[in-house]
This record gives C-alpha cells, sequence and structure tokens, in this order.
C-alpha cells in the first residue's frame, strides 16, 4: 500500500486461545482512542477461538473501527502477523498478544505522543500470583536493553508501518522473533519516544506456541542466536541493511552473554550437562579475555542457581 491514511492498525493473532481471546478484544473496544483497524487472524486454531472472533466482530458492528477476521494456515506467530500486516493502511501499526490485555488508555497515550517518532514504546506489566512486576524499561541503550532482554517485546511498542515493511517486517524464526525483529528496526537508527507509564498486561501462559520451557525447544533458540551473530557481523539482517550505533565487537559480547544465560536455564530446569556444554562453546570464543570467562562462568552459576539481572555483572 504506497498511501497510508493516518491512525493506527492493531493487528492480533490468535492459537488456541476461545477463553482468553474476548479479553483481550474487550480490552480494545473499551480503548479511549480507538483504532482505525483491528484484524483478527486465525493461525489455524484447533478451539473456536475463530468462531469467537467472528461472534465479537458481529457483536461489535457498531464500533467506530473496520473489523476483520483472516485466516492464516501457516503456522506462526509471525506468519500470522505478517498476513494482517498485509491490512494495515495506516501510518501506525501495533501488534498484540491475544491473551494479553490493554489498559484503557494505551492508544491515545500511544498516539498523542507519537510525534515525529518511527517507534513508540511503554511500559508493560507481566502478571502473577502477587500482581506481576514491571518490564525492564529504559529510555536511553535501546540496543543493549534489546540484546538482553527485549526492550521492544510484542505487545509494548507501535511502530510506522513503512518502517516497519522496510525493515523486512516478522522474520521466519520459530522462537525469539520479537527478539530479533527489535534487532533489526533499532538497527536501522529509527527515532524513538519512550512513554514511562504502564499501558499494558502480559499474562504468562503455561501452554504457548514455544512451549512451556528452554530446554524442551533446544537447539531453536541457539540457531536464532547464531543466525543473528551471523548477520550482524555481515552489516544485515533478513536481508535489510542495518546501520550500527554500537561497535560489532559488543554486539558479540552481548550475545555470548544471553547464550550463557540460556545455558544456565537448561541446567535450571534440570539439564545440567546440556547446560555446560553450551557454556563451554560459547567459552570458546577467541575474542574473550580471560575475565570474561570468568565473568561468565560466575554468571551461568549465580543464573542457574536463580539469580536474577545478571546483566548488572555483564554491563
Amino acid at each position: 500500500m504506497t498511501n497510508l491514511r493516518s491512525g493506527i492498525t492493531v493487528v492480533v493473532p490468535v492459537y488456541n486461545r476461545e477463553k482468553l481471546l474476548l479479553r483481550c478484544l474487550d480490552s480494545i473496544a473499551a480503548q479511549t482512542r480507538l483504532p482505525e483497524r483491528l484484524v483478527v487472524v486465525d493461525n489455524a486454531s484447533a478451539d473456536g477461538s475463530r468462531a469467537a472472533a467472528e461472534r465479537w466482530m458481529k457483536e461489535h458492528s457498531g464500533l467506530r473501527t473496520e473489523i476483520s477476521v483472516l485466516d492464516e494456515k501457516e503456522p506462526g506467530a509471525c506468519s500470522a502477523r505478517n498476513r494482517g500486516l498485509t491490512l494495515a493502511d495506516t501510518e501506525w501499526v501495533l501488534f498484540f498478544d491475544s491473551d494479553d490485555v490493554m489498559l484503557p488508555d494505551l492508544i491515545e497515550s500511544a498516539m498523542k505522543d507519537a510525534g515525529d517518532a518511527d517507534i513508540v514504546y511503554w511500559r508493560a506489566r507481566i502478571m502473577g500470583p502477587n500482581g506481576g512486576r514491571l518490564r525492564r524499561f529504559s529510555s536511553r541503550g535501546h540496543l543493549r536493553i534489546q540484546f538482553i532482554s527485549a526492550l521492544l517485546s510484542t505487545q509494548t511498542y507501535m511502530v510506522r508501518t513503512r518502517f516497519l515493511r522496510d525493515a523486512g517486517a516478522w522474520g521466519p524464526i520459530p522462537v525469539w522473533n520479537d527478539w530479533e525483529l527489535g534487532i533489526r528496526l533499532l538497527g536501522r537508527s529509527p527515532r524513538m519516544k519512550a512513554i514511562g507509564k504502564e499501558l499494558c498486561h502480559i499474562f504468562p501462559q503455561k501452554e504457548s506456541i514455544t512451549g512451556t520451557g528452554f530446554h524442551e525447544r533446544m537447539g531453536e533458540w541457539e540457531k536464532v542466536l547464531d543466525y543473528v551473530e551471523r548477520e550482524i557481523f555481515r552489516g544485515t539482517c533478513n536481508g535489510v541493511t542495518l546501520d550500527w550505533t554500537m561497535p560489532r565487537g559488543r554486539m558479540q559480547r552481548l550475545i555470548d552473554y544471553r547464550r550463557v544465560i540460556l545455558a544456565a536455564h537448561y541446567e535450571r530446569e534440570g539439564h545440567p550437562s546440556d547446560g555446560r556444554t553450551l557454556l563451554e562453546k560459547t567459552l570458546r570464543n577467541k575474542a574473550l579475555s580471560m575475565a570474561d570467562r570468568t565473568l561468565l562462568r560466575l554468571i551461568y552459576a549465580y543464573t542457574a542457581r536463580g539469580g536474577r539481572a545478571a546483566y548488572i555483572l555483564w554491563r
């Protein structure tokens, strides 16, 4: 689409979320500023998710929002998101997961503060039994935080539609897809706008398309790390030329850190042999100093035993 109208499109991919989808859609309908378009993409759900979306669409036919329900047979959230992106005819697009909830002023706050930004991002709370915790947030050091903990998580930002399309949209990556896309977006030096208040709630689910733990998909996480590492040193990612503002050596250190954290999670989940194998593989990087290796071993031990925020040591 060459001509984009003002406003925002919200894309909600759904896979087997019949019991949660309506809560998400109701939170969108309750926005103090409605989106111009809402696109729900069913990713071949085996439950009643698609039928629930269609019923909701009919019940909200009077809403001042264009609502569409689409199908995407190719498995994976990225395929569903890209399918929804084909209908985005507004300047902005926001992807939101079907099991999460927008606070009522999310869209109004984001659009109000957009200005000439390419990306607007906000705080989110990960809900838990004790009220949850706020996700990591920073108004500076965007690329560093993206490498460490995915500052641009799917529900926590909106992006200009053209900027996203020019960056290659969602890549064919089965895990950590928001992490990889965020690196690619930030590698194009976007103008960033931070909203320092909480605008959505994230509800972790035991049943997820990416699984309930790291070890059950061992090998897939490593492939994504290897891919990003390889593309960084080529100066591209997913075929898009990038303009890095961070030295490549520093990015390499951040990938090494992420590998060690992954290895520690393997041990934490009861697979110490696999964890230590990945740790030793990471430590064979010749660019690491002796001090680096010692510190990474400490980070591994600390994280494997339940420690959090090990990035403070590595920083």
